[in-house]
Protein backbone atom coordinates (compact mmCIF):
# COMPACT_ATOMS: atom_id res chain seq x y z
CA UNK A 1 0.00 0.00 0.00
CA UNK A 2 2.87 2.43 0.92
CA UNK A 3 4.87 1.70 -2.38
CA UNK A 4 1.64 1.89 -4.22
CA UNK A 5 0.61 5.49 -2.60
CA UNK A 6 4.04 6.40 -3.26
CA UNK A 7 4.10 6.02 -6.93
CA UNK A 8 0.37 7.60 -7.16
CA UNK A 9 1.89 10.99 -5.38
CA UNK A 10 4.79 11.15 -7.43
CA UNK A 11 2.31 10.58 -10.88
CA UNK A 12 -0.32 12.89 -9.79
CA UNK A 13 2.40 15.68 -8.91
CA UNK A 14 4.27 14.88 -12.70
CA UNK A 15 2.55 18.10 -13.72
CA UNK A 16 4.49 20.33 -11.57
CA UNK A 17 7.91 21.76 -12.53
CA UNK A 18 11.17 19.46 -12.07
CA UNK A 19 11.94 21.28 -8.61
CA UNK A 20 8.49 21.47 -6.46
CA UNK A 21 8.56 17.70 -7.78
CA UNK A 22 11.94 17.08 -6.48
CA UNK A 23 10.86 18.37 -3.36
CA UNK A 24 8.17 16.04 -3.15
CA UNK A 25 9.93 13.55 -3.91
CA UNK A 26 12.67 14.62 -1.14
CA UNK A 27 10.11 14.70 1.45
CA UNK A 28 8.36 11.12 0.40
CA UNK A 29 12.33 9.88 0.83
CA UNK A 30 12.65 11.40 4.84
CA UNK A 31 9.17 9.75 5.28
CA UNK A 32 10.81 6.25 4.15
CA UNK A 33 14.21 6.71 5.61
CA UNK A 34 12.31 7.32 9.32
CA UNK A 35 10.03 4.13 8.62
CA UNK A 36 12.50 2.13 7.10
CA UNK A 37 16.07 2.55 8.77
CA UNK A 38 16.34 5.46 11.59
CA UNK A 39 13.17 5.28 13.60
CA UNK A 40 15.06 3.60 16.37
CA UNK A 41 18.71 5.13 16.06
CA UNK A 42 19.91 8.28 17.02
CA UNK A 43 19.55 9.60 14.18
CA UNK A 44 15.67 9.16 14.79
CA UNK A 45 14.88 13.55 14.75
CA UNK A 46 16.90 14.02 11.16
CA UNK A 47 14.07 13.05 8.61
CA UNK A 48 11.20 15.34 10.46
CA UNK A 49 13.94 18.33 10.56
CA UNK A 50 14.35 18.15 7.01
CA UNK A 51 11.47 17.32 5.95
CA UNK A 52 9.41 20.40 7.75
CA UNK A 53 11.51 22.98 5.78
CA UNK A 54 10.44 20.81 2.46
CA UNK A 55 6.38 21.42 3.01
CA UNK A 56 6.43 25.43 2.66
CA UNK A 57 9.60 24.92 -0.01
CA UNK A 58 7.09 22.69 -2.24
CA UNK A 59 4.10 24.96 -1.42
CA UNK A 60 5.72 28.20 -2.25
CA UNK A 61 7.70 26.44 -5.67
CA UNK A 62 4.25 24.93 -7.01
CA UNK A 63 2.95 28.22 -6.71
CA UNK A 64 6.33 29.67 -8.51
CA UNK A 65 6.65 31.99 -5.85
CA UNK A 66 9.58 31.68 -4.24
CA UNK A 67 11.38 34.73 -2.27
CA UNK A 68 14.75 35.16 -0.70
CA UNK A 69 12.93 35.60 2.75
CA UNK A 70 11.97 31.04 2.34
CA UNK A 71 15.69 30.20 3.08
CA UNK A 72 15.50 31.12 6.34
CA UNK A 73 13.13 28.15 6.52
CA UNK A 74 16.04 25.66 6.40
CA UNK A 75 17.55 26.29 9.63
CA UNK A 76 14.29 27.39 11.42
CA UNK A 77 12.76 23.95 10.24
CA UNK A 78 15.74 21.63 10.94
CA UNK A 79 15.85 23.63 14.91
CA UNK A 80 11.91 22.97 15.33
CA UNK A 81 11.81 19.31 14.09
CA UNK A 82 14.64 18.77 16.67
CA UNK A 83 12.16 20.79 18.81
CA UNK A 84 9.58 18.24 18.37
CA UNK A 85 10.60 14.96 17.87
CA UNK A 86 12.22 15.03 20.63
CA UNK A 87 9.19 16.27 22.81
CA UNK A 88 7.18 13.56 20.78
CA UNK A 89 9.64 10.48 21.90
CA UNK A 90 10.00 12.14 25.72
CA UNK A 91 6.85 10.58 26.99
CA UNK A 92 7.80 7.38 25.93
CA UNK A 93 11.81 7.26 27.52
CA UNK A 94 10.90 6.33 31.26
CA UNK A 95 8.67 3.12 29.98
CA UNK A 96 11.02 2.46 27.71
CA UNK A 97 14.41 2.62 29.51
CA UNK A 98 16.54 0.15 29.02
CA UNK A 99 14.73 -1.36 26.21
CA UNK A 100 15.26 -1.77 22.32
CA UNK A 101 13.72 1.31 21.54
CA UNK A 102 16.91 3.59 21.52
CA UNK A 103 15.81 6.90 19.89
CA UNK A 104 17.27 10.35 20.37
CA UNK A 105 15.37 10.94 23.29
CA UNK A 106 15.64 7.73 24.84
CA UNK A 107 19.84 8.22 24.74
CA UNK A 108 19.92 11.56 26.07
CA UNK A 109 17.28 10.49 28.77
CA UNK A 110 14.43 12.63 30.22
CA UNK A 111 16.26 15.98 31.48
CA UNK A 112 18.51 16.14 28.65
CA UNK A 113 16.21 15.57 25.85
CA UNK A 114 13.74 18.44 27.50
CA UNK A 115 16.49 20.66 27.78
CA UNK A 116 17.23 19.88 24.25
CA UNK A 117 13.86 20.54 22.88
CA UNK A 118 13.10 23.97 24.50
CA UNK A 119 16.72 25.01 23.07
CA UNK A 120 16.37 23.76 19.53
CA UNK A 121 12.22 25.50 19.80
CA UNK A 122 13.74 28.82 21.29
CA UNK A 123 16.39 29.31 19.32
CA UNK A 124 14.36 28.63 16.34
CA UNK A 125 11.54 31.33 17.84
CA UNK A 126 14.85 33.81 18.36
CA UNK A 127 16.30 33.43 14.76
CA UNK A 128 12.39 33.81 13.45
CA UNK A 129 12.11 36.93 15.71
CA UNK A 130 15.37 38.21 14.64
CA UNK A 131 14.99 37.48 10.61
CA UNK A 132 11.40 39.22 11.22
CA UNK A 133 12.35 42.18 12.30
CA UNK A 134 13.56 43.28 9.10
CA UNK A 135 10.62 42.66 7.25
CA UNK A 136 8.10 43.31 9.29
CA UNK A 137 7.87 44.56 13.24
CA UNK A 138 4.60 43.37 13.65
CA UNK A 139 5.25 39.90 12.07
CA UNK A 140 8.39 40.08 14.50
CA UNK A 141 6.50 40.74 17.71
CA UNK A 142 3.74 38.09 16.99
CA UNK A 143 6.55 35.54 17.07
CA UNK A 144 7.71 36.17 19.90
CA UNK A 145 4.66 35.92 21.82
CA UNK A 146 4.29 32.36 20.65
CA UNK A 147 7.92 31.85 21.53
CA UNK A 148 7.58 33.41 24.98
CA UNK A 149 4.68 31.82 25.15
CA UNK A 150 5.77 28.45 24.51
CA UNK A 151 8.94 28.37 26.70
CA UNK A 152 7.21 29.94 29.76
CA UNK A 153 4.72 26.72 29.57
CA UNK A 154 7.04 23.96 27.66
CA UNK A 155 8.17 22.55 31.11
CA UNK A 156 5.14 22.62 33.10
CA UNK A 157 3.47 21.23 29.73
CA UNK A 158 2.93 18.02 30.79
CA UNK A 159 1.54 18.88 34.70
CA UNK A 160 -0.91 21.24 32.68
CA UNK A 161 -2.01 19.27 29.91
CA UNK A 162 -1.16 15.89 30.12
CA UNK A 163 1.48 13.23 29.20
CA UNK A 164 1.77 14.77 25.91
CA UNK A 165 1.46 18.71 26.41
CA UNK A 166 4.87 19.53 25.73
CA UNK A 167 4.39 17.99 22.36
CA UNK A 168 0.97 19.57 22.33
CA UNK A 169 2.47 23.13 23.31
CA UNK A 170 5.03 22.83 21.06
CA UNK A 171 3.19 21.99 18.05
CA UNK A 172 1.01 24.46 18.35
CA UNK A 173 3.89 27.13 18.92
CA UNK A 174 5.40 25.68 15.64
CA UNK A 175 2.69 26.31 13.86
CA UNK A 176 2.06 29.80 14.72
CA UNK A 177 5.56 30.77 13.98
CA UNK A 178 5.33 28.87 10.72
CA UNK A 179 2.48 30.81 9.48
CA UNK A 180 3.59 34.26 11.30
CA UNK A 181 7.00 33.77 9.26
CA UNK A 182 5.82 32.72 5.90
CA UNK A 183 2.93 35.19 5.84
CA UNK A 184 6.05 37.42 5.50
CA UNK A 185 6.90 35.89 2.37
Amino acid sequence: LAVALAVAGMALTLPLDIAPWLVGVAGLGCGLLYDVWLKRTLLSWLPLALALPLVPAWVFLSADAWVALLWWTFPLGLLLGIALHLANQLPDVPGEAGGRVRGMAHRLQARRALALSMASFGAAASIACLVLAFVSSDRAVLAAIAGIVAMLTGSRATRIFGRNGLFGVLAVSSAILAVVFLSAA
